[in-house]
């Protein structure tokens, strides 16, 4: 059996230096990651692409990089060779709307394979192994996969914008494959870069190689550099040092845990593991300073014309240890981990599985130690238990400064506290010790966790200003300079102002020429349950009579409203209201709100107002969220059981000298003893309040449903561009056809016998090299045992 701390593999030709008291696998480490350093501004200088070509820059990247991972990890490295080449083979040969999730499933699982290897072999060991650029590795190909997934087999429409831009359109070859893997300046420790920007970066598309006006010179990585390379070293000596002063162990010790009282050890547990981040915070800067001497990690200019090197940064040191969010402490440390974790797993997953599946993957990315799956499990439980209280208490602490700064304090302290506390588990690693620490401490931040999102109300909110809504519209009016040249662009209507059509507090489409339609639309992150829609319009120049408002349970374009029943429409041609207030009794389910005008007959005239045109200078859309855990707006179980909560019975107005129009959709909204589908009222004040008495009724009626092209030629144009649209070619659809372009066979015999060779091949080449690995582990073991002997 492997002794512990006997379990690396790398070179020994460095094996004099460790008199200086480093182990050697972590003196191969830093040779390599100085070697890469150096080498770094070699490539960048001397290897640019306006000097060479870009198949050599593969070329060197892979080679260089195969080369120190062979140095530090030894025959190792055959399992990133092996990893890489079998996921390119499913990239290449797997069916088409499943190969993204064959990849990650086969990535994971030999990442897997070989932590239970280390584990089992090297249990509590902390020397350096091939597990660690495996976890960069499958970080690597999984988002290769899903990335080229989303540009070949999905629509644009079905992409959210970051997917739009990290797609990948064409299978990469081998060489930019394994140039991406093994780049010798990210193939240790990362950061994780994403092929696109990877490719930028090989190509001198980037802008690193480019000088823009407002600079002299091209942007020197030099400064950036440097700087990383002071933090790295500082962070290096807290590393050294601390251990010997406030040693981990400690924590473990019966003296600690039975000998002190609560507080001596939670302020123990809160320096110990504060100081414990220095090691992480030298390997990251480390990284992030390699790849930006050989020229990765440009990010553009900021405001001052100053050369941003932060594209590959991997934490935020100042902003995590001053940070009085949990969530803002998550979003600081380890960065690239959790831009992966969101594309591959939180935005592809269903919202109510969103936040424990990413968590429990990034556990399971990191090893089968209990302490990950400890420390994770309760992350997301004070994840969900921070959000509550941002979104329900802290409003109470808004109204003074005084307050604020008392709310700011306590939820400092608290999230210094819950980050230590989780990350102990880190540290220790192991099930008994883990929770014998967390028994001293009483097991305080997960009751406090429990208790607040037990206690405190979830509620309603104004959907269309969280952080992560979408808004489009179908063209954008631009002023001229007179009123500084501003674009009424389609975010302007959830920006919370709607005062001054001109200072930019509305958006607005287009007026300069005849527009057949005018739509304005906005997407929300999750499926919702919409109560209200308040909707604000431009107050001195109505043109907004005629307009539709449709909501969707699922993100459509423009074209598919034609099949869609509305939920509104502003039938008052003369003096429509200048705001609008639809209530939902009940409630409806949607995602994505559009609001939409279609006159018949459009004219280029603006005085006419018959031209399409919309003018919104606010939308508020308030309701809840069923099931998502990403934002602070989650339907308590009261809410669904009340027709219409009483949160949402009053509402701002905008112009209280115009007239407000009241809707209560599918009913009657009942004030006082009068039943009115429709409202109409004159308002002298800034906000109004409904009294619903005994409820709003809601009978059994529905909206007529409105047909949009009203003349009879259009629509029978439409109605054959449909027929054609709908047509099936059927010399498209022959087997011959099939067969000549198509590899995949679906017969239940063919996939039998391809995924039982395809699993044995895999099994046998993965069993193949473990053995390979126990031998060699065994022969060292009695070779060292032999000459302890003589």
């Amino acid at each position: 059996m492997v002794h512990r701390g006997e379990f690396y593999m790398g070179s020994g030709l460095l094996q004099p230096l460790t008199v200086i008291g480093l182990p050697l696998d972590q003196i191969n480490f830093l040779v390599c990651q100085l070697t890469a350093l150096f080498l770094g501004f070699y490539f960048r200088k001397n290897w640019s692409p306006q000097k060479i070509s870009v198949v050599h820059r593969h070329a060197l990247e892979m080679a260089v990089g195969f080369l120190l991972t062979f140095f530090c990890f030894g025959y190792q490295v055959i399992h990133v060779v092996l990893m890489g080449w079998l996921c390119y083979a499913l990239i290449l040969h797997a069916p088409r709307d499943k190969f993204h999730v064959l990849v990650f499933i086969f990535g994971m699982g030999y990442l897997c394979i070989m932590h239970i290897y280390r584990q089992y072999y090297d249990y509590g060991g902390y020397s350096l192994d091939i597990t660690g650029p495996l976890m960069i590795l499958t970080q690597k190909v999984t988002s290769i996969a899903f990335a080229m997934h989303d540009g070949m087999q999905k629509k644009d429409q079905d992409l959210n914008p970051d997917q739009k831009i990290m797609k990948i359109k064409t299978t990469p070859t081998v060489l930019e494959y394994f140039s991406y893997l093994f780049s010798f300046h990210n193939v240790m420790v990362g950061p994780t870069v994403f092929f696109n920007d990877y490719i930028k970066f090989i190509e001198g598309s980037d802008g690193s190689y480019q000088s823009p006006d407002k600079t002299p010179t091209e942007p020197n990585p030099e400064a950036a550099v440097r700087e990383k390379l002071v933090v790295a070293a500082i962070s290096g000596a807290v590393m050294v040092l601390a251990p010997l002063f406030i040693p981990v162990n400690y924590m473990t010790d019966e003296e600690f845990l039975y000998g002190t009282n609560w507080v001596y050890r939670n302020l123990y547990v809160l320096i110990c593991v504060s100081l414990v981040r220095g090691k992480y915070y030298c390997a990251w800067k480390l990284g992030e300073a390699v790849n930006n001497a050989a020229g990765l990690g440009f990010n553009g200019y900021d405001d001052k014309g100053n050369a941003k090197w932060d594209l590959l940064n991997n934490v935020k040191i100042y902003e995590l240890e001053v940070s009085n969010s949990l969530k803002v402490n998550i979003d600081c440390w380890n960065i690239t981990t959790l831009v992966w974790l969101r594309r591959v797993i939180y935005d592809r997953v269903p919202p109510k599985y969103r936040t424990v599946s990413t968590f429990m993957v990034s556990a399971l990315w990191h090893g089968f130690y209990p302490g990950y799956y400890i420390c994770f499990t309760g992350a997301a439980l004070c994840t969900v238990a921070a959000r509550l209280m941002r979104r329900n208490v802290r409003p109470y602490f808004l109204d003074s400064p005084d307050k604020k700064a008392v709310y700011d304090a306590g939820t400092f302290f608290y999230t210094r506290f819950t980050n230590v506390y989780l990350a102990s588990n880190f540290c220790l690693l192991e099930l008994v010790p883990c929770l014998t620490l967390l028994w001293s401490l009483f097991f305080w931040i997960h009751l406090s966790a429990i208790v607040t999102t037990i206690t405190v109300c979830r509620g309603l909110c104004n959907l269309g200003r969280l952080e992560n809504v979408r808004t489009d519209q179908s063209s954008t009016y631009k002023y001229d300079q007179t009123f500084h040249n501003i674009e009424l662009t389609a975010d302007r209507a959830v920006n919370g102002r709607f005062l001054n059509h001109s200072g930019g507090d509305c958006a607005g489409t287009d007026v300069s020429k005849k527009h057949t339609q005018a739509w304005w639309n906005i997407s929300l992150p999750d499926p919702a349950i919409i109560y209200k829609i308040n909707l604000m319009f431009r107050e001195n120049n109505i043109r907004h009579y005629g307009y539709y408002v449709f909501i969707n349970k699922e993100d459509i374009n423009i074209e598919g409203l034609t099949s869609l029943t509305p939920v509104y429409h502003e039938e008052n041609e003369k003096h429509p209201g200048v705001q609008n207030i639809i209530m939902f009794p009940g409630g409806i389910q949607g995602k994505q709100t559009y609001i939409y005008q279609n006159k018949s007959k459009p004219i280029n005239d603006n005085v006419d107002q018959q031209n399409n045109v919309l003018d919104i200078c606010e939308v508020e859309i308030w309701g809840c969220f069923n099931y998502t855990e990403d934002v602070n707006c989650t339907c308590s179980q009261n809410e669904s059981d009340t027709p219409l909560p009483k949160a949402i019975l009053s509402s701002i107005v905008a112009w209280p000298n115009n007239t407000l129009t009241l809707i209560c959709h599918q009913g009657n909204v009942k004030l006082g003893d009068t039943f009115k589908p429709k409202l109409d009222l004159i308002h002298n004040n800034n906000t109004i309040s409904f009294t619903c008495f005994d409820g709003c009724e809601c009978p059994c009626k529905r909206l007529a449903s409105q047909n949009f092209i009203k003349d009879p030629i259009d629509l029978q144009q439409r109605i054959e561009e449909i027929k054609k649209f709908l047509a099936v070619n059927r010399s498209e659809l022959s087997a011959f056809k099939r067969k000549k372009i198509s590899s995949y066979d679906g017969r239940a015999s063919s996939t039998g016998i391809g995924m039982t060779l395809g699993v044995g091949v895999i099994t046998f080449v993965i069993g193949a090299i473990v053995c390979s690995d126990l031998l060699t582990c065994k022969n060292r073991n009695q070779r060292r045992m032999f000459r302890k002997t003589l």
